[in-house]
């Protein structure tokens, strides 16, 4: 699928490929900050957890910007974790 310029918006190019660059950006960010704590990410997780159940069972559309959200938290923990 091309758009109005005739790039490609599939494969890797266009706003998702530079989305998927801003997760990983992000969440080595939030990883390197020591002012969050483990905890801090545990509950960002379980309240997006809530928030996406609760979305799910109202049969309502999921918002973009809380997959993105929960995928650079959870990112971000397992990069803490794995450097302990």
């Amino acid at each position: 699928m091309t758009n109005r310029t005739g790039t490609s918006q599939w494969r890797g190019h266009g706003p998702a490929k530079r989305t998927g660059m801003d997760v990983a950006r992000l969440s080595s960010f939030l990883a390197d900050d020591d002012t969050i704590s483990d905890y801090d990410f545990w509950r960002a997780l379980k309240t997006l957890d809530n928030e996406l159940y609760r979305i799910e069972r109202s049969s309502l559309p999921i918002p973009i910007n809380v997959i993105y959200a929960r995928q650079i938290i959870e990112t971000a923990r397992r990069k803490r974790c794995a450097r302990r």
